[in-house]
Formats: structure tokens, C-alpha cells, sequence
């Protein structure tokens, strides 16, 4: 028996949403906006995998290399992809692998939270104020500046190229984001 204030999503996905962008475009706060305003559940790729391997994602990156990290990713998303369709935020790189990238474009939509390469280091400087640490890929503060990021956006923006939709990300807030990628999708789904 039904409660009387049960329900479910606002709408049912026939494939996963993926949402993607370069770090600092807010991927991980627009997926769960999506979620929040349609009932639809949501896993954070980044989260999944330090779950899976019960090792943070700096400790992957800086102790046992970015392959390995790759290799956890790419089977944590495969795992996604295959369960109950969900908004899945990927992790800035996770379209780096090959396999990834053509499972992604062929199981699921994708949609890229676009910045400017000025913009984007500037929030990638505020998030590490907020949380040093937090993208240990970067080597350095030398390379928290627009061309210090520049020659890392060229290597993952291939990825983000093949997403179903680009969505100007700077100065809105997530949940603004979140309603345009609902009103993008609902008509998909009719």
C-alpha cells in the first residue's frame, strides 16, 4: 500500500544524464540541483570511486597514479551506466578514456557545463581557498591560471565536445543551470 505523499521523479529517464566540465564548473552541485528539482537520483563518479576503493581520490592520483584512477573510473562508470537511469556527474576527466567516452556517447546524454579558460581558473583558485587538496591533479599553483589550465582543458575538451548539450555555465547558479537542462530534456522524453 501506497502513503498517500509518496511519489517519484518528475520524470522518468530512458538513459542515464551525464553531466559533465572542466574542474571548478560546478558538474557535482548542478547534477544534484537536477536531481533535487526532478526526484531523479544521482551519483557523483568521484564519490563512487573512493567508495569502490575505499582510497580518496587525491590518494589515487598522487600515490598510485592517474591510471589507476582511470581504470576505477572506467569501471565505476560502466557500473553507472548500466544501473537504473540517474543524473551521473563525471568526474573533469573521466571522458580522457576512450572507452568511457564511446560508452557514455552511446548509453547515455551528456551535457557540458561550458566556462571560459579565464573563468574556470578563477574558480578553480576559490574551490582550492575553500579545500586544498581537492583536485590533485594540478601540480602546482603555477598552473591555477588560465594558461597554466589552458594545455589540460585542450586535452579534455574532445570529451566534452560530444556532449548532446552545451550549457554557459559562469555566473549562473546551479539550480538555474539544473531547469535549463530539465526543459532541454522533458521534450526527449515525451
Amino acid at each position: 500500500m501506497s502513503h498517500p505523499f509518496d511519489h517519484g521523479p518528475s520524470l522518468l529517464l530512458d538513459k542515464p544524464l551525464c553531466i559533465t566540465g572542466f574542474m571548478g564548473a560546478r558538474v557535482d552541485a548542478t547534477a544534484k540541483a537536477i536531481a533535487a528539482l526532478s526526484g531523479l537520483p544521482v551519483l557523483e563518479l568521484d564519490r563512487q570511486i573512493e567508495h569502490d576503493s575505499g582510497k580518496s581520490i587525491a590518494h589515487l592520483v598522487l600515490r598510485e597514479g592517474q591510471d589507476k584512477r582511470r581504470l576505477l573510473e572506467r569501471a565505476a562508470l560502466d557500473k553507472a551506466l548500466s544501473g537504473r537511469p540517474r543524473v551521473i556527474a563525471l568526474g573533469d576527466g573521466a571522458l580522457l578514456d576512450p572507452r568511457s567516452a564511446v560508452a557514455v556517447s552511446q548509453r547515455a546524454r551528456l551535457v557540458y557545463l561550458e566556462w571560459s579558460i579565464i573563468e574556470l581558473s578563477a574558480a578553480v583558485r576559490e574551490r582550492l581557498a575553500e579545500s586544498p587538496g581537492r583536485y590533485p591533479e594540478l601540480p602546482g599553483a603555477d598552473h591555477i591560471s588560465a594558461l597554466g589550465l589552458q594545455p589540460l582543458l585542450q586535452e579534455r575538451l574532445p570529451g566534452y565536445l560530444r556532449a548532446d548539450l552545451s550549457v554557459p555555465g559562469k555566473g549562473r547558479p546551479p539550480w538555474a543551470l539544473a531547469r535549463e537542462i530539465l526543459a532541454w530534456l522533458e521534450p526527449q522524453l515525451a
